[in-house]
C-alpha cells in the first residue's frame, strides 16, 4: 500500500496536525509515519534455505525543548493512541532534562490488516539465487556457495512545526554471493555486492556470480603482496569507500557540532589538494543512498564538502543544523520510527576541479607502485581518521605498466592525509554499484560511493616484507 493511501486509510494530515496543535509550545514538534517491508531470501550450496519477511508500521512524536530531544512512539495509530503518545510526550518533558528516550506505546487492540506489497515476489528472488547457484557451480574448484537478496518497500509521512509536509515511497534491494574456490591448494573467499533503489526483479545475480569467480581466478595465479610504502593507484567506483569511512563520518553535522572531528572549526580552510572535489549527494538516480526527502521531511540535494580543496560545508540534519546556525542539508535519517534521526551519509562522491588524464596516463606516470580495483574490509577510526583496509583484487604496477596480481596485503593510512596526498585523477568517474549499509550509533542506512581512477602518492602496504 502507497503512502497516499496510507494518508487515507488512517487519516493521517488530520492526526499530525491535532499533534502538532497540542505541542505547539515547544520549540519544535514532529509527526513521523513510516511503513515498511522486508524479505529475506538466503541459499547455501545448491539449496534455498532461509525465507523471512517483516513489517513495521508506526508513529513517532519528536519534540525539542530547552536543548533537549523528547522521543516517543506507538504503533497504535487510532486518534487515541495519538492523542495518549502526545500527552506522554508532554510528560517526559515535565518529568525529565535527558536526551534520546525511546519508549514504545502499543496498543493490544490494534488493527489487524492485509499488507499491499509493492516489492518483488518470493519467486522471483528465489529464480535468481537458483540461478546464481548453477552458474556458480559450472566452475570445477567452487566448493561452496552462499547468496542473499534483501528487497524492501517504504512508505513515510512527516509534518512538522516548521510548515514542512512531506511523503515518499520507495524499494531497495541488497545483494550478496560469496564463494569459496580451491584450485592448486589455494583458496579464495571471493564475493560481490549489488545494491540499487530499484526492485529484485532487475537484478543480475550471474553477473555477480561471473565477477566473483574472476576475481577467484586472479587471486589462483597472484603472488605475495609485497610490504612497504608504495604509490597507490585506486579504480574508480567502489574505491571511494576510502573516503566514505575516512572522512565522509568525520563531516557530519553530529561530530562538527560536539567538536569530537578532526575538522571542526575548519570551514573554509584548506584541508585537501586544489584539484579535489567532495559532494555528498542524495539525488542521484536510482543509486542505493538516493532519497527524495530525508527522515525529517527536507528535501534530498547535492551537498558540496569540499571545493577545491577547501572545506565548504558539512552534511546536517535538523538538530546539526540548529547548532551549529547553518541550514539542514537532507542528511537525517534513522533506520526505522522507532531510532532518532542523526546526520548520515548517503552518495559520497569524489570528482577532480580538471581531470589529469585517462586511467592508462595515471597508470603510465608509476614506477613501482599498486593497482588497487577492489578494496575489501577494512577498520577505521572515525576521530583521527586512520584506516586499514584489505585488497581483494590488486596489481604491481612496474615502469608503468600492469605486471602480475598480487595478493593478502592490506593498504594503511590517514583521511586526512590522503586528502592531500592525491597526485592525480582520472576522466573516467563512476559510481560503485555495490553499495552497503553504514552502520553508525546502532543504525543502519543504505549508502553508496563514486570516484574515479585516483593516485595516492604514497601508503603504506602490508604484506610479507
Amino acid at each position: 500500500m502507497k503512502i497516499k493511501e496510507l494518508k487515507e486509510k488512517y487519516n493521517l494530515e488530520e492526526l499530525a496536525s491535532n499533534a502538532l496543535k497540542s505541542l505547539e509550545d515547544f520549540e519544535f514538534a514532529e509527526f513521523f509515519f513510516e511503513e515498511a517491508s522486508e524479505e529475506s531470501i538466503t541459499a547455501e550450496n545448491k539449496s534455498i534455505t532461509a525465507a523471512t519477511s517483516s513489517l513495521r508500521r508506526g508513529v513517532a512524536i519528536r519534540v525539542f525543548n530547552k536543548g533537549s530531544i523528547f522521543h516517543a512512539y506507538t504503533t497504535d495509530l487510532s486518534k487515541r493512541g495519538i492523542d495518549e503518545l502526545v500527552e506522554f510526550v508532554k510528560s517526559m518533558v515535565r518529568n525529565y532534562s535527558t536526551s534520546k528516550i525511546g519508549i514504545e506505546l502499543t496498543s493490544p487492540a490494534e488493527e489487524k490488516f492485509t499488507h499491499e506489497a509493492v516489492i518483488s515476489s518470493p519467486e522471483i528472488k528465489v529464480s535468481k539465487l537458483r540461478e546464481a547457484i548453477d552458474k556458480a557451480f559450472s566452475y570445477s574448484y567452487t566448493q561452496s556457495f552462499m547468496g542473499l537478496v534483501r528487497e524492501s518497500a517504504r512508505s513515510i509521512f512527516i509534518k512538522n512545526s516548521l510548515g514542512v509536509t512531506a511523503e515518499d515511497d520507495y524499494v531497495k534491494t541488497g545483494s550478496f554471493v560469496k564463494i569459496i574456490a580451491t584450485k592448486d591448494g589455494y583458496t579464495d573467499f571471493s564475493y560481490k555486492t549489488r545494491a540499487f533503489s530499484k526492485p529484485a526483479s532487475e537484478l543480475d545475480l550471474v553477473e555477480l556470480v561471473e565477477d566473483a569467480i574472476r576475481i577467484a581466478e586472479v587471486n589462483f595465479s597472484a603472488r605475495p603482496t609485497p610490504a612497504g610504502n608504495f604509490p597507490i593507484v585506486v579504480a574508480h567506483g567502489q574505491g571511494a569507500i576510502v573516503f566514505h569511512e575516512a572522512c565522509g563520518h568525520a563531516l557530519e553535522g553530529d561530530s562538527i557540532a560536539n567538536e569530537t572531528s578532526v575538522f571542526s572549526k575548519k570551514l573554509g580552510e584548506k584541508i585537501a589538494v586544489e584539484n579535489l572535489n567532495l559532494i555528498d549527494d542524495g539525488t542521484v538516480p536510482l543509486s542505493y543512498g538516493s532519497y527524495n526527502f530525508d527522515d525529517e521531511g527536507i528535501p534530498s540535494q547535492k551537498t558540496p564538502l569540499i571545493e577545491n580543496g577547501i572545506l565548504v560545508g558539512y552534511m546536517l540534519d535538523l538538530k546539526s543544523s540548529l547548532q551549529l546556525g547553518m541550514k539542514p542539508t537532507g542528511n537525517g535519517r534513522r533506520q526505522t520510527y522507532k531510532h532518532f534521526p542523526i546526520p548520515r551519509m548517503r552518495n559520497t562522491i569524489i570528482t577532480p576541479t580538471k581531470p589529469d588524464g585517462s586511467a592508462e596516463d595515471i597508470i603510465a606516470s608509476v614506477k613501482k607502485g599498486i593497482y588497487v580495483k577492489y578494496l575489501g574490509g577494512g577498520q577505521v577510526d572515525v576521530i583521527t581518521g586512520d584506516f586499514v583496509f584489505s585488497m581483494r583484487e590488486a596489481y604491481m604496477i612496474e615502469n608503468g605498466k600492469i605486471t602480475h596480481p598480487i595478493r593478502g596485503g592490506t593498504i594503511a593510512g590517514n583521511g586526512p592525509e590522503v586528502l592531500k596526498s592525491i597526485v592525480a585523477f582520472g576522466d573516467d568517474f563512476e559510481m560503485d554499484s555495490g553499495g552497503g549499509m553504514c552502520g553508525k550509533e546502532g543504525q543502519g542506512a543504505p549508502v553508496s560511493q563514486g570516484q574515479p581512477t585516483i593516485k595516492i602518492a604514497k601508503l603504506l602496504v602490508g604484506g610479507v616484507g
